[in-house]
């Protein structure tokens, strides 16, 4: 039975931090228990198959949907997808679209979008609940984390949470 003092989800996010602020976000999503559904590591570079293509089209179009949103260097990996969101001022203030805004718009519309595709109806859940997130503070981090994102596919087999699902 449902409790609300023993079932709390606690939140992953900066404290008191507003996300719809302007700045550089990295963000990662993952399947839905680590699953394998977007391709595979071949040689240092990332195949992706059908379902993964459909995730990397759809982030490629994320900013185009929204004003003040930018993106950043991305890879989708066979269960997890990596990129930076860059949200911009908009006129009159803060950006209309937060970053679990734009992670909530982007799930669903990969989801519906595979489903679409596919005919699969019952696709059932494809990601995990939430995103991690980390705010992108100087020039120095978003090159360390631009060039994380890049050698990533060749990390893949060395990664301890992936590499025994190769």
């Amino acid at each position: 039975m449902y409790n609300p003092a023993t079932h709390r989800r606690r939140s992953i996010r900066l404290p008191g931090h507003d996300y719809r602020h302007p700045g550089a976000y990295f963000v990662t999503l993952v399947t839905r228990h680590r699953e394998l559904l977007f391709g595979q590591v071949n040689n240092g570079g990332m195949i992706l198959n059908p379902w993964g293509a459909i995730v990397d089209e759809l982030w490629r179009t994320t900013a185009a949907m929204r004003p003040g949103v930018t993106l950043g260097e991305h890879v989708v990996m066979p269960n997890h997808l990596h990129g930076i969101i860059h949200l911009h001022d908009a006129p009159g203030g803060l950006n209309a679209s937060s970053i679990a805004a734009i992670i909530k718009g982007f799930k669903a519309t990969v989801s519906g979008e595979i489903k679409r595709r596919t005919g699969i109806i019952d696709l059932g859940s494809l990601w995990q609940r939430n995103y991690h997130d980390r705010i992108i503070r100087n020039e120095d981090e978003y090159r360390q984390i631009t060039s994380y994102i890049r050698d990533n596919p060749a990390r893949w087999p060395h990664d301890r949470l992936n590499a025994p699902h190769q």
